[in-house]
């Protein structure tokens, strides 16, 4: 490259990550853009800050995530931000400051009980989620699960689905490190199984209980969940009875996952079946 190539590139990295957040914001819609030179240009601009100055860079994306006011936007950089701190070739974790990663551990909790746009609280779930999942078993983020207990018992439903989303995930990639709190989690599974009056919470707490009862490799342990499954085959009639089709077939597909690699839990479900029984889905 031609040094009056380079000084424009670095002009325009300076600017993107200058304290003037316009640049920035361009850079992400280009990343969105339709045009396949726009998006070539800003991919190359996007991989030229991760590598010059990737601080910056999560930062600005955390940035973009806490305060644009474009649901696009917000949405781009939580997948952005997630792409970045998944274990993988383009992992930048381990390349940020103490100060960023204790910002970036801050800034994504905060967003996660501000955003009010569902798809984008799912996106940030997988985003905590994949940082979670690298850096939770070196015990690289301790204010995590006392957030996500705390957010399993308050009286919002928006919180109480996005820990579920989490511990469900959590439970997939690191359930050993969850193991320790297998007596807290079962009471919230019940809890929530039992007495929740949204449809989104049981659905999410149905996923969590389902895959952390798979990550158990102790029966004994397995066990203790057995009680869960009426509340969890009551999830599943009540979507039924209210119409909620596609709740009910996530429902349905997480209980067959279940019985699949847990024959005991199935037989005890078609026991059960007997004690399901038609709601009310008034309220």
């Amino acid at each position: 490259m031609d040094p009056e190539s380079t000084q424009l590139q670095q002009a325009q990295l300076a600017a993107i990550l200058g304290p003037d957040p316009g640049p920035f914001e361009t850079l992400i819609s280009h990343l969105m853009s339709t045009s396949n030179d726009q998006r070539s240009h800003a991919e190359l601009l996007f991989n030229l800050c991760k590598q010059s100055d990737p601080n910056s860079l999560s930062l600005k994306l955390a940035h973009l995530l806490q305060f644009s006011p474009h649901i696009e936007a917000r949405a781009m950089a939580a997948i952005l931000l997630r792409k970045q701190l998944t274990r993988d070739d383009s992992y930048l974790w381990p390349r940020l400051s103490a100060s960023t990663q204790s910002s970036l551990k801050s800034i994504l909790l905060g967003c996660i009980q501000r955003e009010d746009a569902k798809s984008i609280s799912k996106k940030l779930c997988d985003t905590v989620s994949e940082l979670a999942s690298s850096i939770l078993p070196e015990n690289g983020w301790p204010e995590l699960l006392p957030f996500m207990f705390q957010c399993v018992t308050s009286d919002s439903a928006k919180l109480q689905e996005a820990a579920f989303l989490i511990f469900a995930q959590l439970a997939q990639y690191i359930g050993e490190t969850l193991v320790p709190h297998i007596k807290h989690l079962h009471s919230v599974f019940l809890q929530s199984l039992t007495s929740s009056s949204s449809s989104d919470v049981k659905i999410a707490a149905l996923s969590a209980a389902i895959n952390f009862i798979q990550c158990l490799s102790s029966s004994a342990d397995r066990d203790r969940f057995q009680d869960l499954l009426p509340a969890m085959m009551r999830t599943l009639t009540e979507a039924l009875n209210c119409g909620q089709e596609a709740t009910a077939q996530e429902a349905l597909e997480l209980l067959i996952e279940l019985a699949g690699t847990e024959p005991r839990f199935s037989e005890t479900a078609v026991g059960g079946c007997g004690g399901v029984y038609v709601t009310d889905c008034g309220g």
